[in-house]
């Protein structure tokens, strides 16, 4: 009903009418219309639109208010089925193929923007989308299970970078993600002492494919790093966890730091993806990236200054480590491609250890500036 029309707005955030709302909208007199004289392209026409309400719905109901949401959503449903007691099987199977390109090219404002991006990005060429949650090094959050439909309506398969949360703290394969990578020299390691991977599929078929490749290229561990991986496994949560918990603490205290101008930590309230990532996360994880006023020598005073956390570009480990992304572990990226994705001079990401807070607080501390 166009009255509803205020609710659907604030649904999608109180800005100008969305798409789908538009759609309705414009479809409602073809509906009168087309019932009258019994003309089923324009029911055609309801059906189509009334899925690409609720598709549009899938993934605003996690951002918006869920009740209002249900409502909307049922309300569409609703429509859906009595559009479906006229519509034949064949036209039905139209009306999605064609539900499938418009979900696709919804501009930003109906979907989040990154996942959107996704959507303008993929098509029938797409054989994998490849995410990363969270994103080294800023820390930024995908949606994994928004980007897995996406991907698979265009046939494609999702693979997903999780060697920052580990198993421990997210499951991309429950998201609807098909390959999960990990790099076991990380955390799952956790003692600095192997170099390791790993891909988790949830096909047995995809995994005996993978297997057949790793096979033939000789991707495989030695013995000795096969012990220590699985001996590093037993106590994978256990560290993880008690690493979340003291950068959640240092991010804290970084934020509050006047020599600090901005903190990257999933875990604070204030980091855009923050809501998203305790959907997708047992914890903010082990890493915190900050940057500090000033040029690149000054992020390499403080890098320099440390004793507790070392200088180095790994993660993952019992010890704390430190680095600037713009010279070390992003370094081979020209100076304005760097930039243009975020990552500054001044950027410092910290790999969070199993060292008490308080000294590597302190630490911190008599390394930055004071003012």
């Amino acid at each position: 009903k166009k009255e509803d029309a205020p609710e659907w707005a604030e649904l999608f955030g109180g800005a100008s009418l969305p798409v789908v709302w538009q759609s309705v909208s414009a479809a409602s007199d073809k509906i009168d219309a087309a019932l009258a004289a019994k003309k089923l392209a324009g029911v055609a026409d309801w059906a189509e639109t009334v899925h690409l309400g609720s598709h549009a719905l899938d993934d605003q109901i996690k951002i918006a208010d869920a009740e209002r949401a249900k409502r909307l959503r049922g309300a569409l449903s609703q429509a859906a089925k009595i559009a479906d007691a006229v519509f034949d099987a064949e036209g039905e199977s139209e009306a999605h193929r064609a539900l499938g390109e418009a979900a696709r090219s919804l501009p930003p404002r109906a979907l989040p923007a990154a996942v959107a991006a996704v959507a303008r990005a993929v098509g029938p060429q797409t054989k994998l989308v490849w995410v990363e949650s969270p994103g080294n090094p800023l820390l930024t959050i995908t949606d994994i299970e928004a980007c897995s439909r996406i991907a698979h309506d265009c046939g494609a398969l999702l693979a997903c970078d999780a060697t920052l949360t580990t198993p421990a703290l997210s499951r991309p394969l429950e998201l609807g993600a098909d390959i999960v990578m990990h790099s076991a020299t990380k955390s799952i390691g956790g003692h600095s002492d192997l170099l390791g991977g790993a891909l988790v599929v949830r096909d047995a078929e995809l995994g005996t494919r993978l297997h057949w490749l790793q096979n033939a290229t000789g991707a495989v561990m030695g013995p000795l790093e096969a012990y220590l991986c699985s001996r590093g496994l037993k106590t994978l949560e256990l560290r993880v966890l008690a690493q979340s918990a003291t950068a959640l603490r240092l991010a804290e205290w970084l934020a509050g730091h006047p020599a600090v101008t901005t903190v990257h930590y999933p875990g604070l309230p204030g980091h855009p993806g923050h809501a998203l990532a305790m959907r997708q996360m047992a914890a903010g994880g082990t890493i915190v990236s900050f940057e500090v006023a000033g040029s690149l020598a000054d992020a390499r005073r403080v890098v320099e200054s440390t004793t507790l956390f070392q200088l180095a570009v790994s993660l993952g480990a019992v010890e704390s480590l430190i680095e600037i992304p713009a010279v070390m572990s992003h370094g081979s990226y020209a100076p304005e491609a760097r930039r243009a994705v975020g990552i500054v001079d001044g950027l410092i990401r910290l790999a969070v250890g199993l060292e008490a807070f308080e000294d590597l607080r302190d630490d911190l501390a008599a390394a930055l500036p004071a003012t």
